[in-house]
Formats: structure tokens, C-alpha cells, sequence
């Protein structure tokens, strides 16, 4: 009899940690990417990032595993998957940052975990679980709760920012699916670290003009600010999301994104930047309680990812 899966018995608690310490350091980039814009154009933040997190995973894994052995189809689709999770999934972003208001873009990329299991549904890779949609929707509406309808702005001044936005969340989604059985074959270091190697080459035409053009007056501290932007909410929340995805189900991945929103608003408050309100505690109940939905195992021994 084969031994069950993550979805059937349960995620192991250090996949929960780890998800959650990944949204934890994804919170910090609105933040310190507000900041780093002011001396860099979006397109070179989004290259610095792919090229320094390039730069570390290759010296991880020289150290670890050695030269990758992947054969020619199996590159290819880990180019694929570059482009949608990390070309896509950061310029998107940013350009449609540039384009919309903050709270549309927080609103619209919690649209990734409701992409994500209908997505895995159509494909296949799951199975339904009226829990796991109920779930979504409850955290997601946690996420409105959070911001506020009357904070949401409409009209045609922010419509393809808007567009742009959900494009990365149906992009991310769509290789958050995907990347789950190419990791568990290589593992998450070796995918990564050629994910972001093919992203690099992707978005080098285009960040590389815009690097030239902004880095001579870009101050120490923007400087700084790429190198901790490089480290903590792209090579490490990358790297221990792929990790988690070798052992969870994609749906369960993605559900923890409900929990970026509310550790940017306490960063914001802890920062000065905010004010305590009643609604962060309120919308972290119904995030949690959409969660606790989402990660509760199957009662069957029926495996719940194929």
C-alpha cells in the first residue's frame, strides 16, 4: 500500500512554518520595493533580482549538488516555468504597481490562491474539496475586509494596471501548478537556481538599458536596499516556497498568500507608516480561519494530488 500523500495525511508542521515564514519575508518587498523605486526604474529592480539571486543560487548549489544534470526537455520546461513564476510574476507586478493604486495591487494578487485550485482542478492535479474553495474565499475576503471597499478605486486611470496585476496572478499561479512535479524530480535547489539563471537571460534586453540608466544616481542605501530585496523576498521566499511545493499541494502553497497582506500592514505599523486598527485583527481571523480550511487533511485515504 502506498504511503500517503501530503494532502491526504496532512502537511508536516515545517511546511507550515516554512509557508508562513515565506510570507512573512514576501511582505517586506512592497516596503523596501517602494523605496528602492525611487532610484531604480522598475525593469532593473526586477533584473537585479532574478541576476543577484542568480549569482547566490549557483554558488549554492556548486556547493551542493554540483553541476545540474537536467536533460534538454526538462530545461525547456523549467525556462517555461522561469518565465511565468519569476519574468512574469515580477515585472508584471511592477508594472502594474506603477499603474494602479497599492491597495488594488494587494487586492488583486490575493487572486493567486483562487487561480491556483481552479487551475489544479482543470488540470487535474487536485481534487475537489468544498473546504479548500470555501477556504479561498473566506481569506480572500479577509483581504477586503482588510483594505476597505471604499479604499478599492475604479475607472479607466487604473484599468491596466489592474489587468496587469491579475495577468502575475494567473502567470503565478499557473506555475505554481506546474513547477510542483519538475521539483520533486531535481529538487528545489537545482530548479531554482535554473529557473533564475533562464529568468536572468529572459530579462536581461530589458533591465539591463534601464540598470545603465538608473544606477549612477542610485544612492548607497538604494544600493542596499536591492541587496536585501536579492536575499530575504526572492532567494530565500523562492527558494523555501519550492521546497514547501515538493511536499504540499499547490493549493495549500498558494492559501498562505492571504498572509502577506496582513504582516504588511503590522510592518507598516511598526514602521510609522500605519495606524493599529481593529480591522487587521478582524481580517487575520478570517485569513486564519480560511487557512485552517484549506490545510485540514482528508478524512479518506484517498490521495488528494495526483
Amino acid at each position: 500500500m502506498s504511503e500517503p500523500t501530503a494532502a491526504s495525511k496532512g502537511a508536516s508542521a515545517k511546511v507550515h512554518v516554512a509557508l508562513f515564514g515565506v510570507q512573512i519575508a514576501f511582505a517586506t518587498l512592497s516596503i523596501a520595493g517602494k523605496d528602492a523605486l525611487q532610484s531604480f526604474a522598475p525593469s532593473s529592480i526586477a533584473f537585479l533580482r532574478m541576476a543577484g539571486a542568480t549569482l547566490v543560487l549557483l554558488a549554492f548549489t556548486a556547493a551542493r549538488v554540483g553541476v545540474p544534470r537536467v536533460p534538454w526537455r526538462d530545461a525547456a520546461k523549467i525556462f517555461g516555468l522561469a518565465l511565468l513564476g519569476i519574468v512574469f510574476n515580477q515585472l508584471l507586478f511592477l508594472l502594474g504597481l506603477k499603474r494602479t493604486t497599492p491597495i488594488n495591487a494587494t487586492l488583486l494578487t490575493c487572486t493567486i490562491p483562487i487561480f491556483t485550485v481552479l487551475i489544479a482542478l482543470v488540470l487535474g492535479r487536485e481534487k475537489t474539496r468544498w473546504q479548500s474553495m470555501v477556504g479561498v474565499f473566506i481569506s480572500f475576503f479577509g483581504i477586503v475586509f482588510l483594505v476597505g471597499t471604499e479604499s478599492i478605486s475604479f475607472g479607466l486611470d487604473v484599468a491596466v494596471g489592474d489587468l496587469l496585476i491579475v495577468l502575475n496572478a494567473f502567470s503565478y499561479a499557473v506555475y505554481l501548478v506546474l513547477v510542483r512535479p519538475v521539483i520533486e524530480k531535481y529538487g528545489a535547489l537545482t530548479v531554482m537556481t535554473l529557473a533564475f539563471l533562464f529568468g536572468t537571460l529572459a530579462m536581461a534586453p530589458l533591465g539591463i538599458p534601464e540598470l545603465i540608466e538608473s544606477a549612477p544616481r542610485a544612492t548607497p542605501h538604494a544600493w542596499r536596499l536591492v541587496a536585501f530585496l536579492v536575499l530575504v523576498p526572492t532567494v530565500f521566499t523562492y527558494l523555501l516556497n519550492a521546497w514547501a511545493l515538493r511536499r504540499a499541494p499547490a493549493s495549500l502553497v498558494a492559501i498562505y498568500i492571504y498572509v502577506q497582506p496582513i504582516a504588511t500592514a503590522l510592518f507598516n505599523i511598526l514602521l510609522g507608516r500605519g495606524h493599529p486598527s481593529s480591522n487587521v485583527i478582524a481580517a487575520g481571523l478570517l485569513v486564519f480561519v480560511g487557512i485552517a480550511l484549506v490545510t485540514r487533511p482528508r478524512r479518506d485515504t484517498e490521495p488528494g494530488v495526483r
